[in-house]
């Protein structure tokens, strides 16, 4: 390695995260996710079952499972963010599930919105839909009517952690339930953080 300069192992290192790209999405295949064909052209398992042949060479895929050398190494292999923020995970980073361009759906009208942008898509697109931020948690227990279902979306925003809040009266059953749902917007990184969600969150439901 002593032999490489620095921008020749970045080079090298590239080529190798090119090869083992999936040839239809062109995002890193990992080991737990790879399928062959039989001339051993590597493709995520998420593609393959959308088609019936190998993009490259147009033969079958192969009902082989990979050896498990090759699976080691692909999951020894960075790897690119699926969401296409840029950055590069090790095998072990939960960075995808709190990555800030993640999709998640609107609970109000079903689009499909990246995380980061959810708070402004609801207050822009859905000027009716209750939003708060942790300076203002009232109780809306009283809005509910015993003799009919009620169902009352709004979202939250306290210190850049965003979350849904979503209460449900079931006349039938005679039960409320308010339910949060965190919309990833990154990953808190700090117990204040945590801390001063969970104050917003019991003064909310007070």
């Amino acid at each position: 390695m002593d032999d490489f300069t620095h921008e020749e192992l970045c080079q090298r290192f590239q080529t190798l995260m090119d090869i083992i790209k999936c040839a239809v999405c062109m995002e890193t295949v990992t080991g737990s996710n790879v399928v062959l064909c039989v001339n051993e052209h590597m493709i995520c398992g998420c593609c393959a079952q959308k088609l019936a042949k190998c993009p490259t060479c147009a033969q079958p895929f192969s009902t082989l499972k990979p050896q498990r050398p090759l699976t080691q190494i692909l999951e020894a292999l960075p790897h690119s963010c699926r969401h296409n923020c840029g950055k590069v995970l090790t095998r072990d980073d939960d960075h995808e599930t709190y990555c800030v361009l993640r999709q998640t759906q609107c609970k109000v009208c079903d689009e499909m919105v990246p995380g980061r942008d959810m708070y402004t898509h609801v207050t822009t697109k859905h000027p009716s839909t209750t939003a708060f931020t942790e300076k203002y948690f009232p109780s809306r227990y009283t809005n509910f009517k015993q003799n009919k279902p009620v169902k009352c979306i709004s979202i939250h925003n306290v210190s850049g952690h965003i979350f849904w809040e979503v209460i449900l009266n079931d006349p039938v059953k005679q039960v409320l339930t308010k339910s949060y749902q965190y919309i990833p917007n990154g990953k808190p990184n700090c117990a204040t953080s945590l801390t001063q969600l969970e104050q917003c969150l019991c003064q909310s439901s007070n």
